[in-house]
């Protein structure tokens, strides 16, 4: 690993600064402190990576322009199947409510005489009997 850092430094020079880290990462190594070591070197190949900006596309810190892109696209074409689940539901219900009114259409008419013609034939009753009860018209 230190020599992977070396050669990422050299083919980035912005990241020579860092070196001290690789210096005291192998100073941890002939101290037999290889945890530390192993440390050290992985913070100086992310602290160069994170200088050069490479990896941190790939770790999700910096988004890619495709990863804009697909979360843009995911965005409009859930936009787009709500409005198309709004646009058949609300034609669902128009639809439901005038079968229903056609359906019940006929339900509310009644057979037989209305109120206002029992009333007239009961008037016409009345007056039938006056007549009877006269002996003609």
């Amino acid at each position: 690993k230190i020599k992977f850092s070396l050669d990422l430094f050299k083919q980035n020079p912005e990241c020579l600064e860092l070196k001290e880290l690789l210096n005291q990462a192998e100073a941890s190594l002939e101290k037999n402190e290889f945890k530390k070591s192993l440390v050290l070197i992985e913070s100086a190949i992310n602290a160069c990576e994170r200088i050069v900006g490479k990896g941190l596309i790939g770790r999700g810190l910096i988004p890619s322009t495709l990863e804009k892109q697909k979360f843009f696209d995911f965005k409009i074409i859930l936009t787009l199947v709500a409005a198309v689940l709004l646009i058949v539901f609300t034609i669902a219900i128009y639809w439901s409510r005038t079968r229903l009114k056609s359906a019940f259409k006929f339900s509310n008419l009644r057979i037989g005489p209305t109120k206002k013609e029992f009333k007239k034939f009961a008037n016409e009753e009345k007056e039938i009997g006056k007549m009877l009860r006269r002996g003609g018209p």
